[in-house]
């Protein structure tokens, strides 16, 4: 309904939620229905009641539509998912939205972490840093560029060169 369009099925929809015999899944659904119709206070209402689970059906519905909420909801979603997630793609994925909605207080200790790290997970990090971009960020993907591991120094210089910042490498070598 949400992907054609089919704003005559708002009443429906709002009728549907409130059906106590259909699924906490179904009324996740319905809520990203109205986040497709963009109807943003139901999709809302109805996300926050449905989402705040880490079950993987749940997570895969609910991130797209907190997403393109981009507001506080949204910043408690995904606070909700790395606080509590096990499954490491949607931890790392809500990094990232955490970042690219502004909660860097959040972002900015797992990014540092996953630097510091022998994981493989340095290129991701630095991904998030790119997201925030302000001096701290940059300063980090800098430092990457001494990485021991070439494919995150490449990956740290292709950064800063996306970002029209001079790289350490490129300073050193002239």
């Amino acid at each position: 309904l949400g992907w054609i369009d089919a704003q005559s099925s708002i009443p429906f929809l709002l009728a549907r939620v409130n059906n106590q015999t259909i699924s906490n899944y179904e009324k996740a659904n319905i809520g990203t229905t109205f986040a497709v119709l963009e109807n943003w206070r139901n999709a809302e209402r109805i996300l926050n009641m449905y989402c705040f689970t880490i079950e993987d059906k749940f997570c895969n519905k609910c991130f797209w539509a907190y997403y393109s909420l981009g507001n506080s909801s949204s910043i408690r979603y995904f606070q909700y998912i790395v606080t509590n997630s096990n499954e490491k793609g949607f931890f790392y994925s809500a990094v990232l939205r955490l970042a690219e909605l502004g909660d860097v207080e959040t972002a900015y200790p797992i990014l540092e972490k996953e630097l510091k790290s022998s994981k493989n997970n340095k290129q991701w990090a630095l991904t998030g840093l790119e997201v925030i971009g302000d001096d701290k960020s940059v300063n980090l993907i800098k430092q990457m560029e001494q990485d021991t591991n070439s494919k995150v120094q490449k990956e740290a210089t292709k950064i800063l060169e996306k970002m029209g910042i001079n790289s350490n490498k490129r300073t050193d070598q002239q």
